[in-house]
């Protein structure tokens, strides 16, 4: 939290988006009034999103406004008065300007902040669809792979060959993508007429 009130008012921590606090708010659009009406409550309300929203009552307690174009002197006084400190590079900023304040020492905490790994699990690996060895197919169960197999390369893949690694046993937890298996459409007959993710729990 960069910022804090100055001089001897109490301490309020900004948060990363450069929060104003809420009695400096327009409780309309969120941000310090450079023209705040003048109200018979305690919520602050922009002149400007007054007259843009055509608001004759507070939008919050629907207080009535006494007029919609007569700004709180004494309100604007204050917030002129206010001024924040910034903990990254020791400045004291107007409160108007707060939300604006982007000094190096905090472009440098916040990219700090940004490059801390994620505390987010893994990815978890793809043991749904698979590619096919011999060609360019992807995106195939390991029933589809099968059925391709059988029609696509039913003597082998390129040139002949019988061999490959099967892309379905690689990525099981127990499976070695070094094993090259002599005859891969015997294999598929063998070992996967059936999903894998059907019997087991790979949790």
């Amino acid at each position: 939290h960069p910022l804090r009130i100055g001089h001897s008012e109490t301490a309020v921590e900004l948060g990363k988006a450069m929060q104003i606090p809420a009695e400096f708010r327009c409780c309309v659009c969120l941000s310090v009034p450079k023209q705040a009406l003048q109200t018979e409550c305690a919520h602050r309300v922009c002149k400007d999103c007054a007259q843009t929203g055509k608001l004759e009552s507070c939008p919050v307690c629907r207080k009535s406004f006494a007029s919609t174009t007569a700004c709180d002197e004494a309100f604007a006084t204050e917030v002129a008065a206010k001024t924040l400190r910034c903990d990254s590079c020791g400045q004291e900023i107007p409160l108007l300007e707060a939300e604006g304040h982007a000094c190096e020492s905090l472009q440098k905490r916040q990219r700090r902040a940004g490059s801390v790994p994620s505390n987010a699990p893994p990815a978890a690996p793809n043991r749904s669809t698979f590619k096919c060895p011999w060609c360019s197919e992807a995106n195939l169960t390991s029933q589809g792979m099968l059925q391709h197999c059988e029609q696509q390369h039913p003597n082998g893949g390129p040139r002949g060959v019988s061999s490959a690694v099967c892309p379905i046993c690689a990525a099981m937890p127990w499976g070695d993508p070094n094993y090259v298996s002599r005859d891969f459409l015997s294999h598929l007959r063998l070992r996967h007429k059936c999903d894998y993710s059907v019997l087991t729990d790979f949790e």
